[in-house]
């Protein structure tokens, strides 16, 4: 359950956009998710060549689906050791994935969506290793 739409605006120099009003989500547990004012996100992760199959990272029920799990992958970057990167990748992975159900995105197209990222996510756990705190690709500035 959303409280509201995503406010944002387009940051042309860096082809992301940057959120205006906190964004909250609320999963079916009851657990808050709320992404803060200046989180910037390059929307939905899609290859150009599927934009025709899938729709444009920016258009689509997906949209908020893919706010909430680039703001929860961000936090997951974070991590101190490879299992909790792998566990709230994961995490955000699932909670991706009940969006899209919730936003009203068809099983197959869901599914389709969700085990891109699921392996992605996989692939990075594999390469994971710590992070400086400033080295995330996102930034509050």
């Amino acid at each position: 359950m959303f409280k509201v739409d995503i406010e944002a605006k387009y940051l042309y120099l860096i082809y992301k956009w940057e959120i205006t009003v906190a964004f909250t989500y609320i999963t079916k547990n009851g657990r808050i998710i709320t992404v803060p004012i200046k989180f910037r996100w390059d929307g939905a992760s899609i290859p150009r060549f599927a934009w025709s199959l899938i729709g444009s990272p920016f258009v689509g029920r997906y949209v908020r689906g893919s706010l909430i799990h680039d703001f929860l992958c961000w936090l997951a970057d974070k991590a101190k050791s490879k299992k909790e990167f792998k566990r709230l990748r994961a995490y955000a992975d699932k909670i991706f994935l009940e969006i899209m159900r919730e936003d009203g995105v068809s099983r197959i197209k869901s599914r389709t969506m969700w085990l891109a990222v699921r392996g992605q996510g996989k692939w990075r756990g594999l390469v994971w290793r710590k992070k400086d705190e400033n080295t995330s690709n996102y930034s509050w500035d």
